[in-house]
């Protein structure tokens, strides 16, 4: 009999460290979801522009970086784009203003969701009009000193609307934004001398935001819970199983 219960024992062991295993990994999934590949980027060190749409004005990228050519007041380009959720970075020389439309649609309404960029502000909007723009702000910041240099920047916009806009590695606005669910391009708009290089975008949200919900009921702490109080019940029985 004492053979039987060491028996039944080890594999209760056996299996429940298999079950531990698996539970692991689910929670670890949820915490970490897997990174998808990019869907295209561009960082001109091939000494040409390629690919891209011209709009108005000149453009050179024989630096290695795409920047205007001064002579003309308004310069835009664009590049084929249909992600509407992701990761959207790159970096940024502003001149007079920047606008970098991540998702841009030129017919019909003219829909778009743009980064506006001069001097000390930065701004996300959507407009699905264009008539008057800026028909949607999702927030403003004002930085205390202009935008000198180059400016690194992510924007990440999740399946629900939720875009999350950094500026050099920090967080700036937070907001939430339903109007634009299609997308056919992506424009960069520069007023006067400007430049931009290392664009980067994904279909997955690539830098987690801080959570909208309370910790307790987040799915990577609940999955946590999960594996520890499992993790417990497991040693409470082999426990009592030895007393016996």
């Amino acid at each position: 009999m004492g053979n039987y219960f060491k028996g039944s024992e080890r594999g209760m062991r056996k299996y429940s460290v298999s079950f531990l295993i698996i539970l692991l990994c689910i929670s670890l999934f949820m915490t970490f979801p897997c990174k998808a590949d990019i869907v295209w980027s561009d960082n001109f060190n091939d000494g040409n522009y390629n690919g891209w749409i011209m709009g108005a004005g000149i453009f050179s990228a024989e630096d290695n970086t795409l920047k205007t050519v001064s002579g003309d007041s308004l310069y835009t380009l664009y590049h084929l784009s249909s992600v509407t959720a992701g990761t959207w970075s790159f970096d940024v020389l502003v001149g007079e203003e920047s606008d970098v439309y991540l998702m841009y649609n030129p017919e019909g309404q003219r829909q778009g969701l743009i980064i506006l960029l001069y001097g000390t502000h930065i701004i996300p909007y959507s407009d699905s009009s264009f008539n008057p723009p800026q028909t949607n702000r999702l927030g403003e910041y004002i930085l205390s000193h202009s935008m000198t240099g180059w400016q690194h920047i992510d924007v990440t916009r999740d399946s629900d609307g939720r875009t999350c806009l950094y500026n050099n590695g920090t967080l700036l606005i937070d907001a939430m934004d339903h109007s634009i669910i299609t997308s056919e391009l992506f424009e960069y708009l520069s007023y006067g001398e400007g430049a931009i290089d290392n664009i980067v975008v994904t279909n997955t949200v690539d830098i987690v935001p801080p959570p909208s919900v309370p910790f307790y009921i987040q799915t990577w702490f609940l999955a946590t819970v999960g594996v520890i109080a499992v993790a417990t019940a497991v040693i409470i029985v082999a426990f009592l199983r030895r007393k016996k």
